[in-house]
């Protein structure tokens, strides 16, 4: 099993926080993605993982957006997503 988590911690004025969990169970698996998370506006949101978790640089040091299998970004009623 993998397991990671996430703290979100509030950036600028956002004021959003939270901790998600990832969980996989075997190799290319589905990741399971589970917390809460606190101060979002009302409505529809999405969002990206990047490369690292290092955030001692802000974004530029997160690196990329992860992308394994490089597909393009999609909205919500989008077939790839």
């Amino acid at each position: 099993m993998v397991k990671a988590i996430c703290v979100l911690s509030p950036g600028c004025v956002s004021g959003v926080t939270g901790t998600l969990t990832f969980t996989q169970e075997k190799a290319n698996d589905k990741t399971i993605v589970s917390g809460q998370v606190k101060g979002l506006t009302p409505g529809l949101h999405g969002f990206h993982i990047h490369e690292f978790g290092d955030y001692s640089n802000g974004c530029m040091s997160a690196g990329s957006h992860f992308n394994p299998l490089g597909k393009t970004h999609g909205g919500p009623d989008s077939d790839i997503r």
